[in-house]
């Protein structure tokens, strides 16, 4: 009941989504960066991931299981491309 909020980290880097460990690294600094401020244990932080990005299944994995490991809740944020005509 009532609102929810989430931790948007919004510093993931395009060129650094492909490579194995990629996810891990990123979701490693998002941990990092909530720590610093005392965003708690429990909570959620979401990664955006803007529109027509390599967001690949791998990288949510890592971004996934390396949130989850540090007490976290994970989300991404992935915008969605308008179609072409």
């Amino acid at each position: 009941k009532g609102m929810g909020l989430g931790l948007v980290f919004n510093d993931i880097v395009r060129s650094q989504m492909t490579q194995k460990g990629d996810g891990t690294v990123s979701a490693k600094e998002a941990v990092q960066r909530a720590v610093a401020i005392g965003y708690p244990a429990g909570c959620t932080i979401i990664g955006d991931v803007e529109s027509g990005w390599p967001l690949t299944t791998p990288f949510a994995d890592e971004w996934t299981q390396t949130l989850i490991d540090a007490g976290y809740s994970p989300g991404l944020y992935a915008g969605m491309s308008s179609p072409t005509e």
